[in-house]
């Protein structure tokens, strides 16, 4: 099935949009669309948006990390052509974004997937990993993993819905972490 294809069923299959009136004519600000991450344009959203998953992981609320080494990270991974990281947008504002890493043994390491807060259980998580999955099998990668705090019960249910299974369990901190993965030949 071509990209295209696929992409425009995961549009269709994993979006529920807020109930429009019949006579509703879709505009383009309706549709959810991807741009790759630009540090002049999408850093400070995405570092919010790490700042705020960490707060809600750690048990202590706490970000092991500063804002400023956020940036310097993300500065870098734009740049790393083994990071893929796109922001979603719908309209003009993003809402979302992932970002993984394509790692040896046909691995793709999903480092972070965020929806933002007011448009969250609307199937915008599950679009996001649908379309990691979708790139993922494209390059020809067979697996994919992903750490997920235990503090983090919709990432969790987000994950185990979609398939990924616990492999490993750590200690980071006070804060338990599981390591999941999904065979991507079985998809």
């Amino acid at each position: 099935m071509p990209a295209e294809r696929e992409f425009g069923i995961l549009v269709k299959e994993n979006l529920r949009f807020k109930r429009k009136p019949d006579s509703f004519q879709m505009t383009p600000a309706d549709v959810p669309y991807f741009l790759p991450a630009s540090v002049a344009r999408d850093q400070d959203f995405i570092v919010q948006a790490q700042l705020e998953t960490m707060k809600l992981s750690y048990a202590s609320g706490a970000s092991p990390y500063t804002h400023e080494h956020l940036h310097k990270l993300l500065d870098q991974a734009i740049r790393d052509p083994k990071h893929s990281i796109q922001v979603l947008f719908l309209g003009s504002r993003p809402i979302g974004y992932y970002w993984y890493e394509v790692r040896p043994k046909s691995v793709v390491f999903i480092l972070d997937l965020f929806v933002s807060e007011r448009v969250r259980h609307q199937g915008f998580g599950n679009f996001l990993l649908q379309t990691i999955l979708v790139k993922a099998k494209s390059i020809s990668c067979t697996t994919a993993k992903l750490a997920v705090s235990v503090n983090n019960g919709a990432a969790l249910s987000l994950y185990r819905n979609c398939g990924f299974t616990e492999v490993d369990a750590t200690t980071r901190g006070m804060t338990q972490w599981l390591e999941m993965a999904l065979d991507l030949r079985n998809t």
